[in-house]
């Protein structure tokens, strides 16, 4: 449509940005402990940190989707 946008990205929506293959050789401290805690890639964000034992996550896969 060629329109310009702006996206938002909460601090927890980040990790779908992230590449799954790319690799950093050297991290400082704040890096490596923020690299533990934010997943790679899509298929490993949960939906939320209450999740229902991973249900919740599949159920919104499920309706993406179709």
């Amino acid at each position: 449509m060629c329109m310009d946008v702006f996206m938002f990205f909460t601090l927890w929506g980040t990790p779908v940005l992230r590449d799954k293959k790319k690799r950093m050789s050297s991290k400082d401290f704040m890096g490596k402990m923020f690299g533990t805690m934010f997943p790679k890639g899509t298929d490993r964000v949960k939906l939320s940190k209450i999740n229902m034992g991973g249900m919740g996550t599949a159920m919104m896969k499920s309706l993406m989707e179709k």
